[in-house]
């Protein structure tokens, strides 16, 4: 079983005790998630398990968490605690099926059982049973979702977060609590750690805020959220057959259309549309593998918003390079020898060679071929201009 599904059987064991022996006062008590009691946090995790254990797709941003909240605010309290008991071992059995992407639900709903152990008072909060599987998933989360190299002394014990090759900050934390706490964003007493070379922003692991659907990205004038909302409406269209040339005005549209969606409406038509989308490129017979590559890119234009360290070169970069080069082939007037972090690839026609690119990775290629403007550090080219080497118009 996934180390997630194994930490969320665990809590499973545990928390609902605590639960227990609350009185009504105590569900109302404030928990280091602003504006939310103990009550909303239990009614939030409720509605994640059903969700999870049901597959119902969800972003789980704040809206959706706080209709989710809202909804069961006239419900007894026990009838919420049920919901949060009867959702465990589901969820824990979809969070296993899932092969790692669900895995943020089972560290999610134990970092929230600390929430709820802190503002009761419990000394266990942030370190309760299952605490050395969450540093394991800390750790293997902060792979991709850092962009700094961390040296951490958690208590004595040493754990590297973000990018193996990567030292840029040094954090010694009194325990593991304050130093999951910095991690999941929950605001560690000041005399509890030291961060040097970072701000405790750029360490924090878990989702994206309000704010983050607004940061810009590398597309002029578009945000996450723009960028989202294109993306969805993409897929919307090509699962239902619906013919599109995907021009500047027609996009501008689709994501002026979805401007007054609450945002998890937009994050939820995006994730229902990725299946039946993958299955109408694929009866295309190639006329469409234009909309799978640009998704991909896409999703590299978030990921850089959100500084992410796998941007442009996130799962899936082997195939997506196949199809830049194939792409290259009716595309491009140049012949390139591109040289991509020691690999060798040709774009453009096979028999010419008017140009050399070389590049210090796949990312600093992927951001040139899709007009992504790559830091000039990155790259060397000669014999054509980087305007001639852009596939996406």
């Amino acid at each position: 079983m996934r180390p997630a599904a194994r930490l969320l059987l665990i809590e499973a064991d545990h928390l609902p005790v605590v639960l227990l022996g609350i009185d009504e006062a105590g569900f109302e008590r404030p928990t280091p998630l602003p504006g939310w009691t103990v009550r909303d946090v239990v009614a939030h995790c409720a509605a994640v398990l059903t969700r999870t254990a049901s597959g119902i797709p969800s972003a789980y941003q704040p809206d959706e968490n706080r209709a989710d909240v809202d909804l069961r605010r006239s419900w007894p309290i026990h009838e919420v605690v049920a919901e949060l008991v009867d959702g465990y071992r589901g969820a824990a059995a979809a969070i296993d099926r899932a092969g790692g992407s669900l895995d943020g639900v089972g560290l999610g709903e134990w970092i929230h059982g600390g929430d709820i152990r802190h503002a009761l008072g419990r000394p266990d909060a942030y370190r309760s049973p299952g605490v050395t599987l969450a540093l394991d998933l800390i750790r293997e989360r902060s792979l991709t979702r850092l962009d700094v190299g961390v040296d951490a002394d958690v208590g004595g014990d040493e754990i590297h977060l973000g990018p193996p090759d990567r030292h840029d900050a040094r954090l010694v934390c009194d325990d593991a609590a304050a130093f999951i706490r910095m991690v999941a964003g929950r605001r560690p007493d000041p005399a509890t750690y030291r961060l040097d070379g970072a701000d405790p922003g750029e360490l924090v692991l878990l989702g994206i805020d309000e704010a983050g659907f607004e940061r810009p990205t590398l597309l002029p004038g578009w945000t996450v959220r723009d960028v989202v909302a294109h993306c969805a409406a993409v897929l919307t269209r090509t699962a239902s057959g619906i013919p599109s040339a995907y021009q500047p005005d027609e996009n501008r549209a689709d994501v002026d259309l979805r401007r007054s969606w609450p945002i998890h409406e937009v994050v939820a038509e995006l994730v229902d549309g990725y299946r039946g989308a993958a299955a109408a490129i694929d009866r295309a017979g190639g006329s469409l593998d234009g909309v799978g590559l640009g998704e991909w890119i896409h999703g590299g234009d978030i990921r850089h918003a959100l500084g992410r360290p796998d941007a442009y070169r996130s799962p899936g970069v082997t195939l997506a390079l196949d199809l830049i080069r194939e792409r290259s082939l009716t595309r491009l007037d140049v012949g390139v020898d591109a040289d991509v972090g020691g690999d060798e690839i040709h774009l453009g026609p096979p028999d010419r060679h008017d140009a050399r690119l070389v590049c210090d990775d796949a990312a600093a290629f992927i951001r040139m071929v899709a007009g992504r403007r790559p830091d000039p550090a990155t790259y060397r080219l000669d014999g054509a201009d980087p305007g001639e080497l852009v596939l996406f118009h």
